[in-house]
C-alpha cells in the first residue's frame, strides 16, 4: 500500500535532508523533513524553500519503496514532483515543475537545533502547561512566565497559517517558542496554544472559522486576566500572518485587550490576499501565456464560487486540467495517475469549500481595524512571498486613519516571512545551522511592548 513501509525503511528515510534542484543550469537550495505517522507508518513531510521565503509546506503523495522516494508539492503555477533514489544518505533524482524538468540532490543533515521548549537553563523564565475549555473544544498550550511574582504584562500569540502547533514550527524553526522565550526574558508573560485539531487541542481545524478561532484566543485572554500574577490592564495580542486577522477581531470584542501587534499580516480581504499571492507567484515562476491567463481566470472565479456557491464546475475543471498537464511525461511518478488525480481534485475542492476557507475569503481586516481604539504595531517584511509589504502597509495605514486607534507604528524590515534574515537563511541552509530572528525584529517589538506595558 503506498505510503506504508516496514520500520527499517522508515528509519532510512525519516529525518532532515538538505540539497538543491538544478533546472537549466540554475541551482536552487531547499530541504525537506520526513516524519512518520504512528498508525501504519504512513509518511508525512514538509519542504523548506528559502529563496521563495516558503517554509514547512506539506508534501503530498509522499512514498518510499523499492523504486525509491517520490513526493509532490501543489504550487499555484502547477504540480511540482520529485522522484529519486536513496544511496548512502544521499537522494538523487528528477524534478519537474510547471513543464520544467531538472535534477535534484539531497543529503541527510543533523536537523533542527535543540528543542526550545525546555525551561531556561539560566532561570530567566519558566513554563507551565495550560489546558482551557473554549467553545465546544479544549485548547492546549504553554504559558511562559518571567521571573518574579508579578503581576506581569502578558500577550497571547496567534499562529500564522491555520493548522499549527503552539511552537509555530517552521521547518525546525520554532518561531513562537523562540519569541515567547525572548519576551519572557524581558518581563512579558506569553500564552501560546495549538490550533484546533492539532497537538493537544481538540476539534476539527477545517471546520473552524475565523470567528471560532477568535473565540479560542478570547478564552486565552480571559484566562490571563483571571490570574493574580498577571496585570489585567496590560494584556495584548500578537498575530503572525493569517493570525493577524484574528487579533483585531478579539480586540473589538473584549475590553481586556490593551494593544495588538500584527506580524506580516494581510491588511485586505481574503479574496484580495489570494489574488496578490498569485501575482507574486507568477512573477517568481515562468509559465506560458495560456497558463498564466488560466490562473488569473481561476483566481477571479474561485472567490466568487466560495462566496456565492456558483461556478464550482469551472473551478473543478481548472484543477483537473492543471493536474493532467503536470502529469504528462512523468514516468512512474504516480502508480495510478488518474486515481491520484481524482483524489487530488476532491481534496482541493473539499479544502476550498471548508468553513475555514470561506471565512477567510470573506473576511476583511480593514473593517476590524477601523473599529479599533487601542494601540497597534504592524511589521511587514521585504522578502515575503505571502505578503507584499507596500500594498498591505498602505492598506493598513488607510484603515487606521479612519479609526480611533490610540497610537500606531508601521515598519517594513529586511527579513523573510518568519522575520529571519533571508541572506543568513541561505548560509544556514548550506551549513545546517539554525538561525534566530533578525536583530532588528527583536528590537522593535521589545521596545514597543515596553512602552505599552511599562516594563523596563
Amino acid at each position: 500500500m503506498p505510503g506504508v513501509m516496514p520500520a527499517v525503511d522508515l528509519e532510512r528515510i525519516a529525518g532532515h535532508w538538505k540539497g538543491s534542484t538544478e533546472v537549466a543550469g540554475v541551482e536552487t537550495p531547499w530541504g525537506i523533513e520526513v516524519t512518520s505517522v504512528v498508525d501504519g507508518g504512513n509518511l508525512e513531510g514538509t519542504i523548506d524553500m528559502p529563496l521563495r521565503s516558503t517554509f514547512a509546506l506539506p508534501l503530498t503523495n509522499l512514498t518510499y519503496d523499492d523504486r525509491g522516494l517520490r513526493f509532490e508539492l501543489d504550487l499555484p503555477v502547477g504540480l511540482a514532483t520529485w522522484v529519486g533514489r536513496l544511496r548512502d544518505n544521499i537522494i538523487e533524482g528528477e524534478f519537474t515543475e510547471a513543464g520544467l524538468k531538472g535534477t535534484f540532490s539531497l543529503q541527510r543533515t543533523a536537523g533542527a537545533a535543540a528543542d526550545a521548549t525546555n525551561d531556561d537553563a539560566e532561570g530567566r523564565f519558566r513554563r507551565e502547561q495550560v489546558v482551557l475549555s473554549s467553545i465546544r473544544v479544549t485548547v492546549a498550550g504553554n504559558l511562559t512566565l518571567p521571573v518574579g511574582q508579578g503581576p506581569h504584562p502578558a500577550v497571547v500569540l496567534i499562529n500564522g497559517s491555520h493548522g499549527q502547533d503552539r511552537d509555530s514550527n517552521v521547518f525546525g524553526f520554532r518561531m513562537f517558542a523562540s519569541l515567547a522565550d525572548h519576551l519572557a526574558r524581558n518581563g512579558t508573560a506569553v500564552l501560546r496554544f495549538d490550533d484546533r485539531g492539532f497537538g493537544g487541542s481538540t476539534g476539527d481545524g477545517w471546520e473552524t472559522t475565523i470567528r471560532d478561532w477568535a473565540g479560542d484566543v478570547a478564552t486565552g485572554v480571559d484566562y490571563l486576566a483571571s490570574r493574580d500574577d498577571m496585570n489585567g490592564d496590560r494584556i495584548g495580542l500578537i498575530g503572525h500572518g493569517v493570525g493577524g486577522l484574528v487579533a483585531p477581531m478579539v480586540g473589538n470584542r473584549t475590553g481586556e485587550v490593551a494593544f495588538i501587534a500584527l506580524l506580516a499580516a494581510p491588511a485586505m480581504s481574503g479574496a484580495d490576499v489570494l489574488r496578490e499571492q498569485l501575482q507574486t507567484s507568477q512573477r517568481l515562476n515562468a509559465g506560458s501565456a495560456e497558463m498564466l491567463a488560466a490562473q488569473r481566470a481561476y483566481q477571479e472565479q474561485m472567490p466568487r464560487a466560495v462566496m456565492t456557491g456558483e461556478g464550482w464546475k469551472e473551478v473543478e475543471a481548472f484543477f483537473r486540467e492543471r493536474l493532467l498537464d503536470a502529469r504528462e511525461g512523468m514516468h512512474e511518478a504516480i502508480t495510478n495517475p488518474y486515481l491520484s488525480l481524482e483524489s487530488r481534485v476532491a481534496a482541493q475542492l473539499a479544502w476550498l469549500r471548508s468553513p475555514w476557507f470561506k471565512s477567510f475569503v470573506e473576511y476583511d481586516l480593514r473593517q476590524e481595524i477601523v473599529a479599533l481604539d487601542i494601540a497597534v504595531l504592524a511589521l511587514f517584511t521585504a522578502v515575503d512571498i505571502y505578503r507584499r509589504a507596500e500594498s498591505n502597509s498602505d492598506s493598513l495605514s488607510e484603515a487606521i486613519a479612519a479609526s480611533a486607534v490610540s497610537s500606531h507604528t508601521i515598519s517594513t524590515l529586511m527579513a523573510d516571512h518568519t522575520f529571519r534574515d533571508p541572506l543568513a537563511g541561505l548560509v544556514a541552509h548550506e551549513t545546517g545551522e539554525q538561525r534566530d530572528f533578525a536583530p532588528e525584529f527583536l528590537e522593535i517589538p521589545l521596545q514597543w511592548l515596553a512602552e505599552q506595558t511599562g516594563t523596563p
